[in-house]
Formats: structure tokens, C-alpha cells, sequence
């Protein structure tokens, strides 16, 4: 794999009736430590504004995103039946999540990382929805 990578995640969650798709395409940098990929992207805000950066871990069967600036985050997505829970923090407050993994994929190449998640998300273990995402990493 390069250095320089396009970094594509899309996602969609299911509240209830609604249905809400995601995507999003960027520029990032990889690199290889002790047995994990490393995926780090910027993420702009509305208007440009407010920048979040992004580390993405993917090794051993797990993803973790790892979210800094305008919100932090860092969410763990396992291959066991283990919740893991987060704070969200965010300019208009935190709230504790929790995340539990149904399936995880991954699929690797020298040119070419694959994930794809299927969980579901609560608030002080309210479930409040079912989320799926995918990113791909693939060489510039």
C-alpha cells in the first residue's frame, strides 16, 4: 500500500422509520505498525469549517475510528459479542454510547483495504440504532 490513499466511507442508519445513507470521499495517509494499518484523514465541517481529524485502526479482526476536533470520539468495532462504550463529545455536550458489533469483514491487498460493519448503537444502553459502514482504503 502507498502512502498517499483515498479513503472512502459510507454508512447508513436505521432509526426506527428513518433511513439515513452517508458518504464520504477523501484524501489520506497510510501507514503499517506492529500488525495494524493505519488510516488518517481530515474531515471538514459545514462550510469548510471546523475541522475533525481522523485515525482509522484496522488489525486483528477489529476497526477502531478515532475522532479529534470539532466532536471526539473513539469507537471500537470487535469481532466478539463484547459492547464497548465511548464518550461523544461534542460543542453541544457528551453522551455515553455504546456500540455493539454483529459482524464485522475485512478484506486486505497491496493495494486495497476493505472493512464492513454491521452494529447497533444505544445511549445509556437504550438501543437507538441499527448502523452499518463501510470504508475503503485503496492506493493513489
Amino acid at each position: 500500500m502507498t502512502r498517499d490513499v483515498l479513503v472512502t466511507i459510507s454508512g447508513n442508519r436505521l432509526m426506527g422509520a428513518d433511513n439515513e445513507d452517508v458518504e464520504l470521499v477523501t484524501p489520506g495517509t497510510y501507514s503499517w505498525k506492529s500488525g495494524t494499518h493505519i488510516v488518517r484523514y481530515d474531515e471538514p465541517g459545514e462550510g469548510g469549517e471546523n475541522i475533525t481529524e481522523n485515525m482509522i485502526l484496522i488489525g486483528g479482526g477489529s476497526m477502531q475510528i478515532i475522532k479529534r476536533g470539532f466532536s471526539n470520539v473513539h469507537m471500537a468495532f470487535n469481532n466478539s459479542t463484547e459492547r464497548t462504550t465511548s464518550c461523544y463529545s461534542t460543542p453541544f455536550g457528551d453522551l455515553m454510547i455504546g456500540i455493539s458489533t454483529n459482524d464485522i469483514s475485512i478484506t486486505e491487498s497491496d493495494r486495497n483495504i476493505r472493512v464492513s460493519v454491521d452494529y447497533s448503537m444505544d445511549i445509556a444502553e437504550e438501543h437507538i440504532s441499527d448502523c452499518s459502514i463501510s470504508v475503503e482504503v485503496s492506493a493513489r
